[in-house]
């Protein structure tokens, strides 16, 4: 994806990478102090087109991406807290810029059967699982958690090109037995408003992409999966992913309650998310493209966020 502006960023679980700057998303509690956790590093990626992201050990959250727009007025264009503590205890759980998972979206009745057991895992949206369940990966507890089967080692990588405003986001994981995987980036863009909760099937698969996509991957190489652009400042960004699905999501349940940066009470359709995903409650439906990783398997899933004015 070009040459980076600083050695790729990579996080880890229970597990170190030659590549770039690493570590691990903190400890397995919840019950430390908040000062413990806005302790915790915040790294920063800069390049020379004056792109600038920051990223929290805690979720592995982009908590501020800012970009120029047409006239080089640069301004944050993603929801997010000011402090980290937020992301790991904060109240209601809003997922801002958080990498989610076990399995992102709902799992039915958060159950599912596995070569013929079944499994239960912790309801955290009504009667289903949500993004991986209250102890998903969003909240750094990354092993063993939430009911699923097996142990998963995760890393996550972040790239800003220097020649121009990308951002690659590079998820890959292992395990030691069967099990479904499906991450997702999901972080709230506020460059334009909407009222959408809806997951599409990219690259006009439709109902074969059980027969196309394997182990997650639709295709080896990044596609675009959507343009959104924003006529007041001139803002756009494309999102392109190797999954086979993308989940547009504009905030629906904010309301008023949640505050954010600078003190921001962030309101209905305030931001949208492009959520780059296998499809929603895929463990469940044998028509959709499978979502377990066996233990000779590598989940690998990529999303490229490009900014550019028009």
């Amino acid at each position: 994806m070009g040459v980076s502006a600083v050695p790729p960023l990579t996080i880890g679980v229970a597990m170190m990478s030659a590549v770039g700057l690493v570590w691990m998303l903190a400890s397995r509690s919840l019950k430390r102090p908040t000062n413990y956790w806005d302790s915790l590093a915040v790294f920063r990626l800069k390049n020379n087109k004056g792109m600038e992201v920051q990223i929290s050990s805690v979720g592995a959250a982009i908590m501020k991406l800012s970009v120029p727009d047409k006239r080089g007025q640069v301004a944050d264009v993603v929801l997010g807290y000011d402090d980290a503590s937020t992301y790991a205890i904060g109240e209601p759980v809003t997922y801002f810029g958080v990498v989610v998972g076990r399995c992102a979206n709902r799992i039915a009745g958060a159950k599912f059967t596995l070569l013929g057991k079944e499994y239960k895992l912790l309801a955290n949206n009504g009667p289903n699982a949500l993004h991986g369940g209250a102890l998903g990966l969003h909240k750094r507890v990354w092993e063993g958690q939430t009911g699923y089967p097996g142990h998963v080692r995760f890393t996550v990588t972040y790239t800003l090109a220097s020649d121009r405003n990308e951002l690659t986001c590079l998820i890959t994981a292992t395990t030691d037995t069967d099990t479904p995987i499906n991450i997702a980036q999901h972080s709230y863009s506020c460059l334009v408003p909407g009222g959408y909760d809806h997951n599409y099937v990219l690259n006009n698969m439709g109902s074969q992409a059980r027969f196309i996509v394997r182990k997650g991957i639709a295709s080896s190489l990044p596609k675009l999966a959507a343009t959104v652009r924003d006529p007041q400042s001139g803002r756009a960004m494309d999102v392109s992913t190797t999954a086979a699905g993308v989940q547009l999501y504009t905030g629906n349940f904010l309301g008023g309650e949640v505050i954010g940066k600078g003190g921001a009470s962030y309101q209905k359709h305030d931001g949208f998310c492009l959520e780059t995903q296998a499809l929603p409650n895929s463990v469940n439906e044998p028509t959709f493209p499978s979502v377990i990783i066996t233990p000779a398997d590598k989940y690998r899933h990529e999303t490229v966020y490009r900014f550019y004015n028009t």
